[in-house]
């Protein structure tokens, strides 16, 4: 099973703490993509930062949107940069405020390799590009 991680940034800077997220990034061992989603401030400075520090760049990526269009471009960018790295079973979303949740969400990620089908909140299979991501509330 493969998993995928994306995290919408937007004007974040103030509320980064890097030592804190790679921690978090280096223990949880998934495919993870930043999208910085159009920020005036230097959120994307303090990504690149991140991603500098970390164990492993092999499964980290940065997507740098210039404009802000919305949290569903946001996602979708993220979506497509990820698939063209591997193919995944499903994908997690969520926005930057929520970055505490994803220590719930590593709990769940053994739960989840084991049976995740039934864990999935069935989604509108016409969708292309977004066919297998899902909210991370979806799983909490």
């Amino acid at each position: 099973m493969y998993l995928g991680i994306i995290i919408v940034f937007n004007n974040d800077e103030e509320n980064l703490n890097v030592p804190k997220m790679v921690d978090l990034f280096n223990t949880l061992n998934l495919k993870i993509c930043l999208v910085n989603n159009g920020s005036l401030d230097k959120t994307i400075d303090i990504l690149q930062r991140i991603k500098y520090q970390l164990n492993t760049d092999s499964d980290f990526f940065i997507v740098d949107n210039k404009f802000d269009k919305g949290i569903k471009n946001a996602v979708k960018s993220g979506v497509r940069f990820l698939l063209n790295e591997n193919e995944f079973d499903f994908i997690v979303y969520l926005k930057s405020n929520s970055i505490g949740q994803l220590n719930k969400l590593k709990k769940k990620i053994l739960d989840l390799k084991n049976n995740y089908q039934h864990t999935l909140v069935s989604k509108n299979p016409k969708r292309s590009v977004l066919k297998n991501v899902y909210s991370i509330q979806d799983f909490i």
